[in-house]
């Protein structure tokens, strides 16, 4: 059996991988609606994948990632996707 701090490494790996809803992709980025996601998606600026029925799912790397970038972004920069 291994470590705490071996499992506790191989649980945050597995996270990383989790998928998320529109709605919970769209929450933790505090963007308005799923819309924007979804342009942002579209645009290639965050990494989404489809499910069976075409719905999309976003991998919580991929929003912490895009979440990173936007940190740098000067406040009052607009961010919504035309």
């Amino acid at each position: 059996m291994g470590s705490m701090s071996e499992r506790a490494s191989e649980l945050l790996e597995a996270q990383k991988d989790e998928l998320l809803t529109p709605q919970q992709a769209a929450l933790m980025l505090g963007l308005q609606n799923v819309q924007q996601a979804a342009r942002l998606a579209d645009k290639g600026e965050l990494e989404c994948e489809r499910t069976k029925g075409g719905h999309r799912r976003y991998k919580l790397s991929s929003v912490h990632e895009f979440a990173e970038k936007i940190e740098d972004v000067p406040p009052g920069t607009c961010l919504r996707s035309h």
